[in-house]
């Protein structure tokens, strides 16, 4: 696959694939970097390079196999915001021939899209405002190749992805789950196994391959492994709009716990990770995890939750803390990160 995903078009990149819909895993994409970078890549004569194929009724077998799962329609009026993605070809499709009323927003894969692809709270006013001003019970967001699906409640609230993720686990019957070291407390609170990955859908992939029934990121990347183990936006949409068909998103949101997160980037000032590691150490929190970066408890009732990691495609640290008490206490938190960013020793 040719795209940048949930990022700007100047992130275009190429995504490679295995057949039981994962992408490849860290060990295989080392081994493509070696070959390309390799001095000696194998290559074949031009006349035994292969040709590229069209695979005509791909979109109609993705529509037949989710439409499988709900023979009995969704009934519900839905706006779904493609920005002008990939997702324009398929979801607003899908969901009439579900039965749904379907108001369809920049359902046109241009190329360009009309506001920022990543399909957060900031990005998605419009969705909102439409949602609200046309009396529908849901509003749906996709990413620029639809892996990602995010949700607006029927008044036009943005339902963060923890609690998305607690919503369509619980939709899916889900008692096993996978989900990454950055999700909120809110995913530990739902009875359910929770097995956690390093940030990314891949990771979460592979530890769907043998255990799990529901997967995915608070970013809304979400995994149906009795479909595919590609996290699968369109999917998602239908599951979403049956939810909305049948109770109300804001209750539903409502129903599950709530704990104040924030997330952001700071810059690195030069430092390291073993040596930001070493300083928060010394800061003696109450338990680390260090899957993926370093997570840092420094109190459990208070500021539970600190994270540090390596962002990417961007070179600032990602950092997001998440706790059970007032934002005050979180915002100790911020400062105790940004004091350890700004040390220079």
């Amino acid at each position: 696959m040719v795209t940048a995903s949930h990022n700007p078009p100047e992130y275009n990149g190429i995504k490679l694939f295995n057949p039981d819909g994962s992408g490849f895993d860290a060990a295989q994409g080392k081994e493509i970097e070696d070959a390309v970078y390799s001095d000696s890549l194998a290559t074949v004569p031009w006349m035994e390079i292969k040709s590229s194929g069209h695979w005509e009724n791909a979109i109609e077998r993705h529509i037949e196999r989710i439409m499988a799962d709900f023979p009995g329609g969704i009934k519900t009026r839905v706006v779904v915001d493609c920005d002008g993605g990939a997702a324009s070809v398929i979801t607003p499709y899908l969901l009439k021939r579900l039965g749904c009323d379907v108001i369809a927003l920049n359902a046109y894969p241009t190329g360009f899209f009309p506001h920022e692809i990543e399909p957060v709270a900031a990005n998605l006013s419009d969705l909102s405002r439409t949602v609200v001003a046309l009396g529908a019970e849901c509003g749906i967001a996709h990413d620029g190749d639809a892996d990602r699906a995010m949700a607006v409640d029927e008044k036009g609230n943005f339902i963060p992805g923890d609690k998305l993720f607690a919503i369509l686990a619980r939709a899916v019957n889900a008692k096993d789950v996978v989900t990454t070291v950055d999700a909120s407390m809110t995913i530990d609170e739902m009875n359910l196994s929770v097995i956690r990955t390093k940030v990314g859908d891949t990771f979460v992939s592979e530890e769907l391959r043998t255990h799990g029934d529901f997967g995915g990121e608070p970013s809304g990347a979400w995994v149906f492994p009795k479909v595919s183990l590609c996290p699968d936006g369109i999917y998602a949409a239908a599951v979403i709009a049956n939810l909305a068909s049948n109770q109300r998103l804001s209750e539903l949101a409502a129903s599950i716990p709530a704990y104040p997160i924030i997330r952001g980037s700071l810059p690195h000032n030069g430092f390291s990770m073993p040596q930001l590691q070493k300083r928060l150490m010394q800061l003696n929190p109450v338990a680390v995890n260090d899957i993926d970066g370093l997570k840092t408890d420094f109190c459990r009732r208070l500021v539970p939750r600190a994270a540090l990691r390596h962002g990417a495609p961007h070179p600032p640290h990602r950092r997001s803390k998440d706790g059970i008490s007032r934002a005050p206490d979180l915002r100790g938190c911020a400062e105790i990160i940004k004091s350890v960013l700004a040390e220079k020793t």
